[in-house]
């Protein structure tokens, strides 16, 4: 299974190099598509195949965090790219600035094996993307280091004596604000400003409990692995990597639940190649080759071509496809106003001050 691939790749891969990625240059060739995404989020074996099917060389540009890549688009206007890894919270941003090719006329109906949900799930979708994988964002622990079993937004957020110091949060004020609104039973969409009081409560009276890390950050996965962490709120594809690496870490979306995240493709509207983009997109979701990169990626697909294609032990690993229950107490983050946006980010990152120091 090519998943096994991945697991090297992922925990050599430098921190310092990656950050250190500039834009493509314009000694790319005329016959190429520049593909900017997540690191180590294709198979490079269908990469090669549709290069010498197409005769076009995709050269890939990797991100680090959400917030790099943002800054990568919003810096260039998309002038240089081709084809975009993005995730739902960004779509409409980037529409209303006009910076995504619209979808061609007749395409979905091409790309009918797509479950419809994952094009619903955002507005824009519907119209400037093609959905790619989605995962949830739940808490991975080591089921040897805590009392017991940790099923609850609280037992991470609210750690007990033998956890403090030993737990850990992602970075990001939206996606740790919504699991302490989870904990404290409130969407993590809600727009009222009492639960979200509430909410940046929980999290100011025990931040100094967290250590807090980026959504893919080499050294948690150390610090879980050694059993200097015990405990971690992270999304389902790096528990897996970490599943695979040690059988004593668990993976739960809490009973709270979680949230849903989905993962969309995009082409520029400043591409100069879009046809031979959206091929590409097309290519993937070519049943065959669709699970081919589910298994490379061991992530949930959204192509039903493909899940119908894949075997029962991928389907019943509930890291991948959690239960029914589980799915249906999360929710996916919705876009909020962005005078909300920079309020909530500069309270958290208020919040957070204190504990760094």
């Amino acid at each position: 299974m090519k998943a096994a691939r991945k697991l090297p790749m992922l925990l050599a891969a430098s921190f310092a190099t990656a950050l250190s990625l500039t834009f493509f240059t314009s000694a790319a060739s005329a016959e190429s598509l520049k593909f900017l995404s997540w690191q180590d989020y294709i198979d490079p074996e269908l990469v090669e195949k549709f290069e010498e099917q197409a005769g076009i060389d995709i050269v890939t540009q990797q991100y680090i965090s959400n917030e790099q890549r943002d800054s990568m688009i919003t810096e260039s206007r998309g002038e240089g790219l081709d084809i975009i890894l993005l995730n739902g919270l960004v779509l409409e941003k980037f529409v209303r600035k006009g910076w995504l090719a619209a979808l061609p006329d007749g395409y979905t109906g091409e790309l009918s094996m797509i479950d419809k949900q994952w094009w619903q799930a955002y507005q824009a979708a519907e119209w400037y993307a093609v959905p790619y994988f989605w995962g949830t964002l739940g808490i991975v622990y080591r089921s040897d280091l805590v009392d017991r079993p940790i099923n609850s937004w609280g037992q991470l957020l609210q750690p007990s004596s033998s956890l403090r110091g030993k737990v850990s949060v992602l970075d990001s004020y939206r996606e740790t604000l919504g699991m302490a609104l989870k904990a404290k039973k409130y969407s993590l969409n809600t727009r009222r400003s009492a639960e979200m009081d509430d909410a940046l409560g929980l999290l100011e009276n025990h931040f100094a409990d967290y250590q807090s890390h980026p959504p893919m950050d080499s050294l948690t996965t150390s610090k879980l692995i050694s059993g200097n962490l015990h405990a971690a709120m992270m999304y389902s594809g790096s528990a897996l990597t970490l599943q695979r690496l040690d059988t004593r870490i668990k993976y739960v979306v809490p009973k709270e639940g979680g949230s849903i995240w989905v993962d969309y493709l995009v082409v520029s509207a400043k591409s100069k190649n879009k046809q031979a983009a959206w091929d590409f997109i097309k290519f993937l979701n070519e049943p065959e080759n669709a699970t081919q990169l589910a298994y490379y990626l061991y992530y949930a697909t959204t192509n039903n071509g493909a899940k119908a294609m894949l075997d029962d032990r991928f389907l019943s690993n509930k890291t991948i496809y959690p239960e029914k229950q589980a799915l249906a107490k999360s929710e996916i983050l919705r876009p909020m106003l962005s005078r909300h946006k920079r309020d909530l980010e500069s309270r958290f990152n208020d919040i957070k001050a204190p504990a760094a120091n």
